[in-house]
């Protein structure tokens, strides 16, 4: 019997399809997730972009602001902003280099 994907992240949840924030490999896709948007997401956003990306629900203890700041305190910065609220910033050297920038010159 093929298996369904869960259509949201509570059926997800029932389901049994989650990812510890604790556990490396989740901690791997946060990375990737990252990565795949630019170094940059908005903290409101995360669980629903992980869930679109993986169908599965990231799951934490307590509030995902502190859980994301002690599981990934090398990793994750955050920072607030009047229009966004708190975005969530990948560190520079696990960045996914950006190669959509032309290159500057400085000759001329």
């Amino acid at each position: 019997m093929p298996t369904t994907r869960p259509r949201n992240i509570p059926a997800a949840k029932r389901g049994g399809y989650v990812d510890n924030i604790e556990n490396v490999e989740t901690k791997l896709k946060l990375i990737t997730l990252f990565r795949e948007n630019n170094n940059y997401i908005p903290l409101t956003r995360i669980p629903s972009y992980y869930f679109a990306r993986f169908h599965r629900a990231l799951v934490y203890m307590g509030k995902f602001k502190y859980a994301l700041t002690n599981e990934m305190n090398t990793i994750l910065s955050q920072h607030e902003t009047i229009d966004c609220g708190v975005i969530v910033r990948l560190s520079e050297p696990l960045q996914k280099e950006r190669n959509d920038l032309l290159p500057f010159n400085n000759n001329g």
